[in-house]
């Protein structure tokens, strides 16, 4: 690893407990495929809600989609998106308990997407790979 890798890699959270996931994977076995195509389809569906909320306003609909997004990046390991939905449920909050009316979109949200993409290609990633125990050394 250089050193540019280690030093972003050192201030970004990490995106998945594989230690967690591979719990998951291992309890699941070959149902694993369907559980990140379900994961997959719900995420994108929570956060394609959660965006369309926030601009009509509706910050408690977004917390809403934003928990449900929370809760299923959890259950697989995905922390870092777990994180990162929380802190804008936060934000969204804060706003809601100051009862702020004018407000711009979270700018979370962006990233939530960029790191919803990011996560979903490393989980399928490790599903797509052949065991260790089956891999031939050349």
């Amino acid at each position: 690893m250089n050193a540019h890798a280690l030093a972003s890699s050192a201030t970004r959270p990490q995106l998945i407990d594989w230690a967690r996931f591979h719990l998951v994977r291992d309890y699941a076995d070959r149902r694993i495929v369907r559980l990140i195509s379900y994961f997959r389809e719900d995420a994108e569906t929570c956060l394609a809600a959660a965006d369309k909320a926030a601009r009509a306003g509706n910050l408690r609909a977004m917390i809403g989609h934003l928990e449900a997004l929370r809760r299923d990046a959890m259950q697989l390991g995905a922390l870092g998106l777990a994180e990162l939905a929380e802190s804008i449920e936060h934000e969204a909050r804060d706003i809601l308990d100051h009862g702020m009316t004018d407000f711009a979109l979270p700018p979370g949200l962006p990233a939530l997407s960029r790191a919803l993409q990011a996560t979903l290609g490393a989980l399928e990633a490790e599903i797509s790979a052949p065991p260790a125990a089956l891999q031939t050394s050349r």
